[in-house]
């Protein structure tokens, strides 16, 4: 039988090869391991010259080493680790065009329209 084929012949589900993995762990590491695994993701970074998809993959590896109990549907849509992604991409710009800055409040001239109760949109057609 060739590798990465299981028995009868079927290619494993990637979940079900991350699941065994995770059971794996949880049985032959100590509890410290997955103390250390944590600080390992929360400290992680991109390295300079690392490309993204390196990085992704990296950031995914120890992030389900850190939470191996977290289902593998559950790891991949993780708030946690996606901004832990962009927030720690060493490229700035890229990093601004993964999340861009937060829009600007409304200029002050504005206010005393909104406040007076005049309609919301001060430009009216007149008819």
């Amino acid at each position: 039988m060739s590798a990465g084929v299981a028995p009868g012949g079927v290619f494993p589900d990637a979940q079900d090869a991350t699941l065994l993995l995770n059971l794996y762990e949880q049985r032959f590491l100590p509890a410290a391991a997955f103390d250390i695994a944590r600080v390992n993701f929360c400290q992680a970074s991109q390295k300079e010259q690392e490309p993204i998809l390196a990085w992704s993959a990296r950031l995914r590896l120890l992030h389900s080493r850190a939470y191996p109990n977290m289902p593998a549907a559950d790891q991949e849509t993780s708030t946690d680790r996606i901004k832990a992604f962009v927030v720690r991409l060493s490229n700035k710009v890229t990093a601004d065009r993964v999340q861009p800055p937060m829009p600007r409040p409304l200029p002050t001239p504005m206010t005393p329209l909104l406040a007076s109760g005049s309609s919301t949109r001060p430009c009216r057609s007149s008819r």
